[in-house]
């Protein structure tokens, strides 16, 4: 009876994690199908994951032809699998989980490292959407620093001047401006510092905006198909809406930053300064997974109040500062009329792009 008691746990452990495989890669195939702008078709995203799987180990090719999927090992054909008839992501799970025992059979790196396969194969499939979606391994989380606390509020007065720096719109930021608006109505301007800054929530972002803003739309939201767009507006008469404002940019101002500048530039509100932002008009969906991984995957597209999006090659600054330093003279920077073109470029805490906010808020703009 013991025999056979262990025997049965052994099955199941065998079993257990197959039918983790499958799960997973069921609930990551289904997403990024009916959930990502670009609709990757099953088949790419199987033809993807295998390429997860050859850097595993390198002695793996997989022929993708005549409706037939084929393992070869160190060049001789191991199984030859055919392709689903109907286009579900059930049935496209079901053929990578073959493939994927497949591989474990023959190849000794893929099988020593049997729990890691389906996350490479993953991993693999998002990097190819190269859209900023992106899967997070079970065993890299602990280490993984993209969900850790940062700091993402800071303000001071400087030269009586509120400055702000905002690293990531959580929910905190909206209250924390308030308060600094607050304490420093008599000052006569302000530099809102968005530098370096990675977005965050949208809802934080749009408050933030609303009390720059007298009425107007802040921006909208199009989900992947299209048909289904949120607009968000901003009320009447925002804490800061009279008083003088100047936006700092740089290369990595993304995704919800870059939706609050573009909002401020298109409405009148704000000059910006700095350089070409990153270029990520996005929405990201984090979602944790069965096997402990997660997946953020874009699923929506940002636009300003033109309607205009947040296109690839990043914002435009109003006042290009990019490789300027100590030998510019920040007045006559301030003077020069919008650019043609401005290229991108990290300025995260250059004391130049301060200078020149300060010469313009002193002119009122």
């Amino acid at each position: 009876m013991r025999g056979f008691v262990f025997i049965l746990f052994m099955m199941m452990s065998v079993a257990l994690p197959a039918k983790a495989d499958y799960d997973v890669l069921l609930s990551v195939f289904e997403k990024i199908h009916e959930e990502n702008p670009q609709r990757l078709s099953y088949d790419r995203m199987v033809e993807e994951a295998f390429k997860g799987l050859q850097k595993m180990d390198g002695r793996l090719k997989f022929g993708m032809q005549a409706g037939r999927v084929t393992v070869y090992y160190d060049g001789r054909m191991v199984k030859s699998l055919r392709k689903p008839e109907q286009d579900n992501a059930e049935d496209w799970a079901a053929l990578a989980e073959d493939v994927l025992n497949e591989v474990k059979r023959v190849s000794e790196k893929v099988s020593l490292y049997d729990f890691e396969a389906a996350d490479e194969m993953l991993a693999s499939v998002t990097a190819a959407l190269k859209d900023g979606s992106k899967y997070y391994k079970a065993m890299d989380l602990a280490g993984e620093d993209a969900f850790s606390p940062r700091r993402a509020f800071s303000f001071s007065r400087r030269e009586g001047l509120v400055y702000v720096k905002i690293k990531v719109f959580d929910q905190d930021s909206a209250q924390l401006l308030r308060q600094a608006i607050e304490n420093e109505k008599d000052a006569s301007g302000m530099i809102l510092d968005l530098r370096g800054s990675s977005g965050g929530s949208l809802a934080a972002m749009a408050e933030i905006a609303d009390m720059f803003l007298d009425d107007g739309i802040i921006a909208s939201v199009k989900n992947m198909a299209g048909n289904e767009e949120k607009f968000y507006n901003a009320r009447p008469g925002g804490e800061w809406d009279k008083k003088t404002l100047v936006v700092l940019v740089d290369a990595d101002t993304a995704s919800s930053a870059e939706a609050l500048a573009l909002s401020l530039q298109e409405q009148g509100r704000a000059k910006l300064i700095g350089t070409r932002t990153f270029g990520k008009g996005t929405v990201q969906t984090l979602t944790d997974l069965e096997n402990g991984s997660r997946l953020s995957l874009t699923t929506a597209a940002i636009f300003g109040p033109s309607g205009a999006p947040v296109a690839e090659s990043g914002l435009l600054p109003d006042i290009c500062t990019a490789y300027m330093g100590d030998k510019q003279k920040p007045e006559y920077v301030a003077q020069k009329q919008k650019a043609a073109d401005c290229p991108k470029q990290k300025r995260e805490n250059e004391a130049f792009d301060f200078l020149v906010a300060k010469v313009l808020i002193d002119k009122k703009l």
